[in-house]
């Protein structure tokens, strides 16, 4: 690890999976703790307010070099567009909330050029790795998203092959993650 000249703080990334731990610096500009990435039951101190979730982003693409081959968010599934503009492209759903719209300010970008689909996040598919469920809520935006042609007012469980609509576009959820398996086992 480099050397803190006290102007920038550094972010040290942990990979689990064994009892080795590889790590890398990243840049940060503000106050981040060190982030655990993986097999949480190793290196876990207890203190979870501190534990960020690590999403690749184009920061982490430079540093992939450098770290190896890291998984650094798995898919736990996939949103298959079957229907509509963007018909047969797939958005990658990762642990957590994955939020959907057309704005740079979502985590799954579905700008395929469906106008129907908010800017802010119509839609939110939200894969909990405790249950091993996948649930969709409303987003913030003001568009509808429908399941089964009824719309999704509160979470409701959702399951693999189920469709989704969205403005004029049609989704259908493909589970990698669920019962029988988890990145985390």
């Amino acid at each position: 690890m480099s050397e803190d000249n006290g102007d920038d703080e550094k972010t040290r990334i942990i990979q689990g999976g064994s009892k080795t731990q590889q790590s890398s610096t990243v840049q940060s500009g503000d106050d981040e703790k060190t982030r655990i990435i993986g097999s949480a039951g190793l290196f876990s101190s207890g203190d979870d307010e501190k534990t960020k979730v690590f999403r690749k982003n184009s920061t982490t693409e430079e540093n992939e070099s450098q770290s190896g081959d890291v998984m650094m968010d798995p898919p736990v599934g996939w949103l298959v567009l079957i229907d509509g503009p963007g018909k047969g492209n797939f958005l990658t759903l990762g642990y957590g909330q994955n939020t959907i719209g057309r704005g740079d300010n979502v985590r799954l970008k579905l700008d395929f050029g469906d106008d129907e689909v908010s800017r802010e996040s119509n839609a939110v598919v939200t894969y909990d790795p405790k249950s091993r469920n996948f649930y969709l809520s409303p987003g913030t935006g003001q568009n509808l998203t429908y399941l089964n042609e009824e719309p999704v007012l509160s979470p409701t469980l959702i399951q693999s092959g189920i469709k989704i609509n969205i403005g004029q576009t049609s989704l259908r959820l493909v589970e990698l993650c669920d019962k029988d398996f988890d990145w985390q086992d």
